[in-house]
């Protein structure tokens, strides 16, 4: 079990225990799905919350749901850095880290994914009180997330043999990579306006 008190620790032993994998490449599919199902919790907490009062135990529905829509949108955005990550304290200690610009605070994730550890596993509740102190933040945070996944670019290659610098042509391309675009390159070869291979 991982425990760590600053960030920077978080991140050393989540290093060291090899949560951060990498994967072969972005499935533009699977962060749309992750999105929709991100959605889908936060409908759910919408439904709940006009439904009940202040006093009604199922603030901790809203809460958790709202915890996983947070979670799924993290994990969608990561996918562009082709980064899976199972462990949600390095999860979110990766996104914190890679991502300073976003001013996610990493207390504030940890504080919220030990409550919903502490209803999960320990029974423990969460109020109205704790929802109405972390909504603000809750609702930022997937707002950036959102943002920043919807904003991000695909870009189309042609590259052929007549023409193009390759060394340029591989250069941009490692460029975007690294800023988190997906490229899709079309190479062509072979007799033109012919719909079988020549050999």
């Amino acid at each position: 079990m991982l425990k760590s008190d600053t960030v920077k620790e978080a991140d050393k032993s989540c290093k060291e225990k090899g949560y951060y994998r990498t994967i072969a490449f972005v499935n533009k599919r699977r962060i749309k799905s992750l999105m929709e199902n991100a959605e889908i919790n936060l409908n759910t907490a919408e439904l709940i919350k006009k439904s009940i009062n202040e006093q009604d135990a199922r603030w901790m529905n809203v809460y958790i749901e709202h915890y996983d829509a947070l979670r799924i949108y993290v994990e969608a955005y990561l996918f562009f850095d082709k980064i899976i990550i199972s462990n949600h304290l390095c999860l979110f200690t990766y996104l914190c880290v890679k991502y300073p610009d976003f001013e996610f605070d990493w207390n504030f994730c940890e504080n919220i994914r030990k409550k919903r550890n502490g209803a999960n596993y320990y029974g423990e509740k969460i109020t109205y009180e704790n929802w109405k102190e972390d909504e603000a933040r809750f609702n930022l945070y997937i707002s950036i997330l959102k943002k920043e996944i919807n904003g991000k670019r695909i870009v189309l290659y042609g590259y052929n043999q007549f023409g193009g610098d390759r060394n340029k042509t591989a250069a941009l391309l490692q460029g975007n990579i690294a800023q988190g675009q997906l490229d899709i390159v079309f190479a062509h070869w072979g007799e033109e306006y012919q719909k079988t291979p020549n050999d």
